[in-house]
């Protein structure tokens, strides 16, 4: 398997690779493995067409009454 050389890593992101790993109890090398297989196998055409669902189904139903309607049933009573 190839070698890859990631320089000047920000600090940061190098603790929150080393916490991710530990709380997986896996090491630091597998998890960096982990998130580049991940970010390759990435599909935007498969995150469009899921909030596309995701909108549809939230334009077609009403979560929410009219509070306008509400506070004026409140106050007239």
């Amino acid at each position: 398997m190839p070698n890859v050389l990631i320089r000047k890593v920000p600090e940061e992101i190098l603790n929150k690779l080393k916490d991710r790993a530990k709380s997986k109890n896996t090491s630091l090398q597998k998890e960096i493995l982990s998130v580049l297989e991940e970010a390759a196998n990435y599909d935007i055409n498969e995150t469009v067409r899921v909030s596309e669902n995701i909108r549809k189904k939230l334009s077609s139903e009403k979560f929410f009454s009219n509070s306008v309607d509400l506070i004026r049933e409140d106050r007239e009573r």
